[in-house]
């Protein structure tokens, strides 16, 4: 799979929040998620342990109030997504905004590496 056809697959899923699907269909056994320094445990290796992570994700989060996800930027081996998302978490009903850019790395027609781009707030390092 080119990266191309890689990015038609992973922006409908992405716009519909189908994060494990993502993980388990397209990412390679050995990917690597990397979030903002400053964020607990920010490097992931592994699938199982990002599965992990998206899982623990999905029990934090209350209510997804608003989701919108940019097309893609293509290159030979990258896909860049822009994506707004507000969110209010179990322990903190206020809504949060969240704006953040993430890059896939994709080999042999798998992702191996994904990378988050934002500012992370005080709850989130805290």
């Amino acid at each position: 799979m080119t990266t191309k056809e890689m990015a038609d697959k992973l922006i409908p899923l992405l716009r519909e929040e189908k994060y494990e699907e993502i993980q388990r269909n397209l990412f390679a056994k050995n990917v690597v998620s990397i979030e903002p320094e400053g964020i607990p445990d920010n490097v992931t290796k592994g699938i199982d342990t990002v599965l992990e992570k998206g899982q623990n994700w999905e029990k934090m989060v209350e209510k997804v109030h608003f989701l919108e996800v940019s097309d893609p930027i293509v290159s030979k081996d990258h896909i860049a997504v822009g994506t707004k998302i507000k969110v209010s978490f179990k322990n903190n009903p206020v809504p949060m905004d969240m704006d953040e850019i993430t890059i896939y790395e994709v080999q042999n027609g798998q992702i191996i590496k994904e990378q988050f781009f934002y500012l992370p707030s005080k709850e989130m390092v805290s």
